[in-house]
């Protein structure tokens, strides 16, 4: 057992009405007042923590978030912290000669207002990577910034067209510029290396940890494919996913209604925290690109 005790508890109801503090059993409040009371009345062997003042409330719910790419993020070209095009060229250039041993630069974290109609080029990529092949997508997941070198590994020129469900931002003769919006972007991440499951346990397992940091403790999975239910399920299962999860399965849109069967039977295969009982559809894309 534990008390929480001289703290600023929000305990819903009026909003401006705090308490000191809470006493916790395994998985329950089981007790909320000032700090003397819910001490005394939690008995002796009660471990307590002095909040110092600190505010204390209940989880957040995400209802839209990607913590598995969030956290491979983390450990790859992090662009988060940056708030300008010159702060992410120069961090991109930092994590490039950090790391020699990288032979297929990942990451992201880049915003659009940072390049004119929100549209990175290639040559500023090419400026700081010394030819290392290199993508990294935007904050919110819907667009892809390459370089040169990727664009060349992955085939992509004046002649290719675009996908029915994505653009390539194109140069004035028709070049590739770096940036490729939606369904475009699988041109080149179909050549990126794949993370190992490994990696993706890892990636997910940080995402989870940086939430709780800001006190998410509950979310929706936003897009959820074969490879992260699996995931899910592993984690709820060994215990290691901590948060509620409601997963929304990924639909398909090069497929039709005979895809149905699959996601229902996928959505029965909840465990405890992870609830996958949801199906995201996403036909044209967001309004930022």
């Amino acid at each position: 057992m534990t008390a929480l005790v001289n703290g600023s508890v929000w305990v819903g109801g009026n909003p401006g009405v705090r308490s000191e503090a809470i006493g916790i059993s395994g998985e329950r409040i089981v007790a909320v007042g000032t700090s003397a009371d819910v001490v005394e009345g939690m008995g002796p062997g009660v471990e307590v923590m002095d909040l110092e003042k600190r505010f204390v409330s209940a989880g957040f719910q995400d209802a839209h978030v990607h913590p598995a790419d969030g956290g491979m993020q983390r450990m790859q070209c992090d662009l988060s912290g940056c708030t300008s095009a010159k702060e992410a060229l120069a961090a991109i250039a930092a994590y490039v000669a950090g790391h020699p041993e990288v032979e297929f630069v990942q990451g992201g974290g880049w915003l659009y207002p940072w390049f004119e109609g929100g549209n990175p080029e290639a040559h500023a990529l090419d400026a700081v990577t010394g030819g290392v092949p290199t993508y990294l997508t935007v904050a919110d997941g819907h667009s892809g910034w390459a370089n040169q070198a990727a664009l060349r590994l992955a085939g992509i020129q004046s002649s290719t067209p675009d996908p029915s469900d994505g653009r390539i931002v194109r140069n004035e003769d028709g070049s590739p510029q770096g940036t490729l919006h939606e369904g475009a972007m699988a041109l080149v991440e179909r050549i990126v290396p794949s993370p190992s499951p490994d990696e993706l346990r890892e990636g997910l397992l940080a995402g989870q940890s940086a939430l709780f940091e800001v006190g998410v403790t509950s979310w929706q999975d936003a897009w959820v494919n074969a490879e992260i239910h699996e995931l899910y399920r592993s984690l709820a299962i060994s215990g290691e996913l901590r948060a509620s999860v409601r997963g929304a399965l990924w639909w398909d849109r090069e497929r039709g209604l005979e895809q149905l069967d699959d996601l229902i039977e996928l959505s029965r295969e909840g465990h405890e925290r992870y609830d996958p009982r949801t199906i995201k559809l996403m036909l044209d894309g967001v309004c930022e690109n």
